[in-house]
């Protein structure tokens, strides 16, 4: 049988990598990777769950009471036998949906000056009425029914559905629901996903995970995963935010024909409070609700925008140098080099290597020189080191990860076993940050941020630190199975 042509360049390009990482990282840190892979294998095996099915699923039960206007305007609290709801208007446009038991989200992803009542909602009340056994929620833009089995539905105000959500159900602290698609919906997002930009028929995961070296169409999961379904249809067009950093999966339905007839779309989350955020409206209406709710990014500088050269492989400054030429005698148009590891001493950050490149000022000068700027990579794994000062300031001043017992998390990383900075931690993130001036004062214009998924090298298991491991979560504490995913603990 001849393998497809893809699937024989992937395994090349595996290869070089392998072999590249052999030759410069050296037979040592080879041996640790390989130690680690069987560790996270034996990890992944010992923490198997066991399937969902031998799990008997829970619903809410029945509705015991509702409170409205508490604790603020344009809120109710459904109570049922086995869970709580919260329907809360943050504005005319948008409702959050909050399925309790259990811990939730530490607010990372949400702007702190959103969260309402919006002043149009204090403004327009919303209405709540009750018919036929269902609480109807209103507001001049949206209508909320909640039946009394826990069943959601969400309308325009004209009464044209846009959602139907089945009461969810839980299966330990796990969460499962599903929505009914509609006929010719077509649903995107869910962040980094190798595959098309219509998702439905597709069955995808969120757990921030490196894939090692390359990955085609169908490779799941990827680096970034951020729970966030847009829908469009001729009915109106609705986004969905899902504030829960648990790793999730979202069926979106089974193959045939995509969007052309109505189906179920089922979603699970490994624990937390099943919360999300609808907001209705065109697309860039909701781009711009749902950056007003998260925070707006910041504007790039405009060398940003232009052509970047990067690769593994610029071993000194005159490869740098090499390429900041090349392209000028070229005539060809160039806005940044990024150096990849290399240019550390010994894969630490936060240092250059003096020898091979003995003078970065002066190197970043040439490049500006010709208009191009400098971007050193920045990993978040610290290499452990009792003579390297980044590690000690941070085994000092408690900066890294801990196990269950208190003791230094470790994993692997370029540089060897390595520990991992807890940015969950305020303390933390202002230390680390003010490493960055050791390179933007030797003129490097742009950081790179890589294997912040966060990622301890393995071939075999999950990629990552053991979901055991604890983090600070500014306060509230809690473990690595909720820092992986939209939070980007790196």
């Amino acid at each position: 049988m001849v393998r497809p042509r893809s699937t024989l360049r992937h395994a090349a390009i595996q290869a070089r990598v392998t072999a590249h990482a052999v030759h410069h990282l050296g037979l040592h840190t080879v041996g640790l990777i390989l130690a680690n892979s069987a560790r996270r294998q034996l990890a992944r095996t010992r923490s198997a769950s066991p399937p969902q099915g031998d799990v008997t699923p829970e619903s809410p039960g029945r509705l015991e009471r509702v409170e409205v206007w508490n604790p603020q305007p344009g809120t109710a609290l459904f109570h049922f036998e086995r869970a709580r709801l919260e329907v809360a208007f943050l504005a005319a446009d948008v409702v959050r949906v909050s399925w309790g038991p259990g811990p939730r989200a530490v607010p990372y992803a949400i702007d702190g000056d959103f969260p309402g009542p919006a002043p149009e909602v204090q403004a327009h009340p919303i209405d709540v009425l009750r018919a036929d056994g269902a609480w109807v929620m209103r507001s001049d833009a949206l209508e909320v029914t909640v039946v009394p089995d826990g069943s959601l539905r969400t309308a325009r105000a004209d009464g044209t559905l846009l959602r139907s959500e089945s009461a969810p159900a839980r299966r330990g602290p796990a969460w499962e629901q599903s929505f009914t698609m509609r006929a010719g919906e077509r649903l995107c997002g869910l962040g980094e996903q190798a595959e098309g930009i219509d998702l439905r028929g597709t069955d995808l995961t969120l757990w921030n995970t490196d894939p090692g070296g390359s990955w085609g169409p169908g490779k799941n999961p990827l680096y970034l995963g951020v729970p966030v379904l847009v829908s469009t249809h001729p009915d109106g067009d609705v986004l969905c935010f899902y504030e829960n950093s648990t790793r999730a999966t979202f069926n979106l339905g089974d193959g045939g024909a995509p969007g052309d007839e109505a189906g179920t779309a089922t979603l699970r989350f490994a624990g937390g409070v099943l919360r999300r955020y609808l907001m209705v409206g065109p697309v860039p209406h909701l781009l711009d609700r749902y950056s007003e709710l998260t925070g707006r990014p910041a504007l790039p500088p405009r060398w940003a925008l232009g052509y970047h050269q990067s690769r593994w492989g610029y071993r000194c400054d005159a490869d740098v140098r090499a390429i900041t030429d090349g392209y000028a005698a070229l005539r060809l148009p160039l806005s940044a080099v990024h150096l990849d590891i290399d240019y550390m001493r010994g894969y630490r950050v936060f240092t250059v290597d003096p020898d091979r490149f003995p003078d970065l000022p002066h190197l970043a000068a040439h490049a500006a020189a010709t208009g191009v700027r400098l971007v050193t990579i920045v990993d978040p794994g610290v290499k452990v080191d009792p003579d390297y000062d980044v590690f000690c300031q941070g085994r000092d001043q408690h900066r890294f990860c801990t196990d269950e017992l208190g003791h230094q998390a470790q994993g692997v990383v370029w540089p060897g076993r390595s520990a991992f900075p807890d940015f969950t931690d305020p303390g933390t993130r202002s230390w680390w940050a003010g490493h960055y001036r050791t390179l933007t004062d030797a003129g490097v214009a742009g950081i790179w941020h890589d294997m912040n998924e966060p990622t301890s090298i393995a071939l075999l298991g999950d990629p990552t630190l053991d979901t055991s491991v604890r983090h600070h979560f500014d306060g509230r504490g809690g473990d690595h199975a909720e820092a992986t995913t939209s939070t980007d603990c790196s």
